[in-house]
């Protein structure tokens, strides 16, 4: 990953030919390949942008209100 947070990533099994890799800080899906070793290389670019976790946070503390 470039500079951000540090993160992890959730690979889901879409159908015998399709993977995506989703970024577990900010749920976007970072990566949709038909190989799963293909998923790496766009998680290493991933940034979670700011904005996108200022967002997921607001909605989180409306929800749990």
């Amino acid at each position: 990953m470039k500079h951000g947070v540090h993160t992890d990533f959730y690979h889901r099994k879409n159908n015998p030919t399709s993977y995506d890799s989703i970024c577990l800080n900010c749920y976007r899906t970072v990566s949709s390949q038909k190989a799963e070793g293909e998923l790496g290389k766009d998680e290493e670019n991933h940034v979670c942008e700011r904005e996108v976790l200022m967002n997921l946070e607001t909605l989180i503390k409306a929800t749990c209100q």
